[in-house]
């Protein structure tokens, strides 16, 4: 199962807490995957924090840009995770978003 949080109208910290919180919540109800909606248009803040946010707390994580078939990141991904080759943005490369395989 994948699921998703949108954090991109809040603040870096509260987006972190909600994340964390967010994660725990799908480690421990079987969830696969989590698809994090941060945006772009705002800045990059936000995206800039997840790589240091997500790392050692997660199996792999993609930024939205690289998540297409033609990225060696975005095949990994789908790899570990085979039901996000049917997720929407795998085709599109969304800047907005970023993959995490739990």
């Amino acid at each position: 199962m994948i699921t998703v949080i949108d954090v991109h109208s809040c603040t870096v910290e509260r987006a972190g807490e909600l994340i964390l919180n967010k994660i725990n919540y799908c480690k421990k109800n079987g969830f696969k995957a989590l698809k994090i909606i941060h945006g772009h248009r705002r800045g990059t803040a936000l995206k800039d924090f997840l790589p240091e946010l997500l790392l050692g707390s997660v199996r792999f994580f993609c930024p939205g840009d690289q998540f297409n078939m033609w990225s060696a990141e975005g095949r990994a991904a789908v790899a570990l995770c085979p039901e996000l080759s049917r997720e929407q943005d795998y085709r599109f490369a969304n800047p907005g978003v970023t993959i995490v395989v739990l």
